[in-house]
């Protein structure tokens, strides 16, 4: 909630005086953990720019925040990865794919990792 409230202009201060009274819950539910909470009756969660907050973060619930790269995974496969899988230039400029391991061998590509072992002289 406060990410996306964030985006939406809200200041730190703001978002913090929100925040601290809502229950600890996934996004999903944070409209009945609000009509439910003792706390949060006089928060003005009818309002801009915290309604659309709430509903957004709702939607949002379960998607990754930032996009993330196992340093050892390898992902093979006999097509160009971007027409399976959508992929992105990581930071350190590697191709990725945005699919977690579960996803990418579910559509039947081939996930390894590969371990350095250093032996010094």
């Amino acid at each position: 909630m406060a990410d996306v409230a964030k985006v939406l202009g809200v200041s730190e201060f703001q978002i913090r005086r929100f925040t601290e009274h809502l229950p600890w819950t996934n996004a999903k539910h944070i409209v009945a953990a609000l009509e439910n909470s003792q706390e949060c009756r006089d928060l003005p969660v009818s309002e801009e720019p915290y309604r659309s907050a709430i509903l957004m973060a709702a939607f949002l619930d379960g998607f990754p925040r930032y996009p993330k790269m196992h340093p050892c995974g390898v992902v093979l496969s006999r097509q160009p990865m971007h027409e399976l899988t959508p992929t992105f230039i990581s930071s350190k400029g590697y191709p990725t794919t945005h699919f977690d391991m579960d996803s990418v061998e579910a559509i039947g590509l081939v996930k390894s990792t590969f371990w350095l072992r250093v032996v010094w002289p």
